[in-house]
């Protein structure tokens, strides 16, 4: 069975596709701070959230971005804390005949919020622990250096596929 914290990142590859931009907000625990392309946004309210994505959107419409799709094999989990997660994965942006157009490495840093898996760069500590600071992760996309033929060859079967942006 797949870890919680992977399977809220495939909810969150999920939204996207759906445009669903208030449900990928209710996914931040906020404040988070995110990369996008070679910027570093600081999300403080999840009106700032929504913003963000709708305009990711409209962007990736632009650029002729159908769907996003990952492969599972691709996800990777860090259990950093109980209550604290790294997923590493790879996810492509495709042309409505399925032609990559960027396909990104990506790692996402997750916190146990109640029973939900929520994007976070704050680790909120209850007490510290002796001989441990606290920490401060961030949540990153990096483009991937992986060429057109090598995505479209390690595209799974499986891979899931999403109508948004």
């Amino acid at each position: 069975m797949r870890h919680p914290a992977t399977q809220a990142v495939e909810r969150y590859y999920t939204l996207f596709n759906e445009k669903d931009w208030p449900g990928i907000t209710a996914m931040f625990d906020l404040p988070a701070t995110i990369l996008v392309g070679p910027r570093k946004v600081l999300l403080e309210k999840l009106e700032a959230v929504t913003a963000l994505y709708r305009g990711l959107g409209d962007k990736c419409v632009d650029e002729g971005v159908v769907r996003v799709s990952w492969d599972r094999g691709s996800f990777a989990l860090f259990q950093v804390h109980d209550d604290l997660a790294i997923v590493k994965t790879v996810v492509t942006r495709e042309a409505a005949d399925r032609t990559p157009i960027k396909t990104w490495s990506c790692s996402y840093t997750l916190r146990l919020v109640g029973a939900d898996w929520l994007f976070t760069h704050n680790v909120r500590r209850r007490r510290r622990r002796q001989g441990r600071s606290n920490i401060s992760v961030n949540l990153t996309a990096e483009r991937s250096q992986r060429t057109a033929s090598d995505t479209a060859s390690s595209e799974p079967a499986a891979a899931s596929s999403m109508t948004g942006r």
